[in-house]
């Protein structure tokens, strides 16, 4: 294995326009938020995430609810991508993406979250 250098891009992009986040990173993803926060929050960049709560629970301590409520906080809409299908949107209702988890088989729940413009 080799050691990687873990950067948060709050201070490596300071200055730096995000439109589009792409996290899918195995139960990371609470750090990575922590990480670009202040970017979250200028930016308001559109954000494709895997949400995978056992990961979320066992590898970020965090759990999965205060991790989607985190996002709504942020402003953050919640929308479902199912694998097939129409999108799924539930608005800041994050009782809704884990009730729609634990309906189905797979280990995880694409999501797009967005906040809408005003």
């Amino acid at each position: 294995f080799q050691s990687i250098q873990a950067v948060q891009l709050d201070s490596f992009l300071p200055n730096t326009r995000i439109d589009v986040v792409k996290l899918d990173i195995e139960g990371h993803e609470p750090f990575a938020i922590q990480g670009m926060l202040n970017l979250l929050k200028q930016n308001q960049p559109v954000m494709l995430l895997e949400f995978a709560p056992i990961s979320l629970t066992h590898i970020g301590k965090i759990s999965p609810s205060a991790f989607l409520q985190t996002l709504v906080d942020l402003g953050y809409h919640l929308t479902i991508i199912p694998p097939i299908g129409e999108l799924i949107p539930c608005g800041q209702n994050a009782s809704a993406i884990l009730h729609h988890f634990q309906t189905q088989t797979a280990n995880h729940l694409d999501l797009l979250l967005e906040i809408p413009q005003t």
